[in-house]
């Protein structure tokens, strides 16, 4: 845990770290979720979207429709978009007070029953909030 607050880096590094495709894919989009919506258009003009697979979403305007998705549902998700047969979940942690991270969760798709994918949903979106009653400092 650190007690040290860090700056949002500028758009053209968190692009070049993922958001479009790469390890960081999803938690790029929920951070970006929380951002305004000029900094979600300046972080998709610049991201790389390179096609990890066949489900890796390739186009500008798809990005940010999810992006925007993600705000709207309070997590992002991806099926299949980094590695095939995994499904993840991811929450801002804005609401905490950080307003450059995020937690995701992986899960092999054969795994993720509804019931499960549910539950998981449930548990992320409640962590920012739990991190911000707590006191707790990331």
């Amino acid at each position: 845990l650190s007690t040290h607050q860090t700056r949002l880096p500028p758009p053209e590094r968190v692009a070049q770290r993922g958001i479009g495709g790469g390890a960081d894919l999803l938690t790029g989009r929920a951070i970006a979720s929380a951002m305004e919506e000029s900094e979600i258009d300046a972080l998709v003009s610049l991201a790389k979207m390179p096609a990890l697979t066949p489900a890796t979403v390739r186009s500008r305007d798809e990005l940010r429709r999810r992006i925007l998705e993600a705000r709207q549902k309070g997590y992002a998700e991806e099926s299949g978009e980094s590695v095939e047969g995994v499904e993840c979940l991811a929450v801002s942690l804005a609401r905490a007070g950080f307003r450059n991270a995020a937690i995701s969760m992986a899960v092999p798709s054969q795994r993720l029953d509804p019931k499960k994918r549910k539950a998981i949903i449930a548990a992320l979106k409640d962590l920012p909030l739990k991190f911000a009653s707590d006191g707790a400092i990331l």
